[in-house]
């Protein structure tokens, strides 16, 4: 894992905390409503990391691809996609929530077929952990 990598995946929360924090306060800095700008970036960087299970996949060192994680990572990201079209603050956000959680999941067992670095897992866990409390804040704050 190199260092650039940490950096815009710690980048990478600001969007996440800042609109969460906009919408338990009520605060409108853009000309979007908080939960929108939440619930876009979210699919948006959901649908990001379900790639680079695909990615990851076809570039493993060994000549088998595990068609399980071509098909969750596909499934994952139809699933963010759906979520910008429910309609219903808090079942985007648990479809969203439930996304990034299944998507560690996916890579943390792709991990043991492909190796990945433990570092990079550690800074996957902390990432995603952030971004599920952010959502939790976002239902908890009447999504």
């Amino acid at each position: 894992m190199t260092r650039l990598m940490a950096v815009l995946g710690i980048a990478g929360l600001i969007p996440f905390v800042v609109a969460s924090l906009m919408y338990l306060t009520q605060i409108s800095l853009t000309g979007f409503a908080p939960q929108q700008l939440f619930v876009t970036y979210s699919a948006v960087i959901l649908a990001f990391l379900t790639g680079s299970l695909w990615g990851r996949e076809t570039h493993a060192l060994q000549n088998h691809i595990h068609d399980w994680v071509m098909a969750v990572s596909n499934l994952l990201c139809l699933m963010a996609w759906a979520s910008l079209l429910v309609g219903h603050l808090s079942v985007t956000l648990w479809m969203l929530m439930l996304g990034y959680i299944a998507t560690l999941l996916v890579e943390r067992r792709q991990a043991k077929l492909i190796g990945i670095e433990p570092d990079y897992l550690k800074l996957r866990l902390g990432l995603t952990s952030v971004a599920v409390v952010c959502h939790g804040l976002m239902l908890v704050g009447g999504g």
